[in-house]
């Protein structure tokens, strides 16, 4: 099976964020303040608000507009190796998600013709927009049953039952 991109506009984004937002805040209300089950889905939440704030900043503060065209697909096995040579040798994680981002980033503002000259162009971006750029790579290469990986809702970023990648 290939890997299979996803295609999405910043507004399409956002509704899918205030989609799941409002499914953890329905979930909140009906648990008790304090218990692993509430504080593991206010980390949820606190994620997608984050997530939310990064799509917002670059549509209204960086003048991408609500139509701002988005393709993201997983990571291709000569992408990693690609940025396996282009990375520095001991990248952060902050860092590392831009090159992840700008490698996975088929369609978007930021795309230029070289990874190096997208990494650039990426490090302009609220850090809040990577962080979901790069959990939307991260849930294109890992397939999660029922959708297959065209899902747009990571495990990562809504199941607070296990560990998270994106953090």
């Amino acid at each position: 099976m290939p890997l299979l991109s996803h295609e999405t506009t910043i507004d399409e984004a956002l509704a899918d964020v205030g989609r799941r937002l409002a499914e953890v805040d329905g979930k909140l209300d009906s648990l008790e303040p304090g218990t692993d089950r509430h504080d593991a889905l206010q980390q949820v939440k606190d994620r997608l608000t984050r997530y939310q704030i990064g799509l917002e900043w670059q549509r209204d503060e960086a003048g991408w507009g609500g139509d701002c065209e988005l393709v993201i697909g997983p990571l291709t096995a000569g992408e990693q190796a690609l940025l396996d040579r282009e990375m520095p040798d001991s990248p952060g994680t902050a860092e590392y998600r831009i090159w992840q981002v700008a490698a996975a980033t088929e369609t978007g503002p930021y795309v230029a013709d070289d990874v190096e000259t997208t990494f650039t162009a990426l490090a302009d971006a609220h850090p809040a927009f990577v962080e979901w750029a790069s959990a939307k790579v991260n849930d294109l290469a890992t397939p999660d049953g029922d959708e297959g990986n065209e899902s747009s809702m990571s495990s990562s970023e809504s199941d607070p039952s296990g560990p998270s990648t994106n953090e």
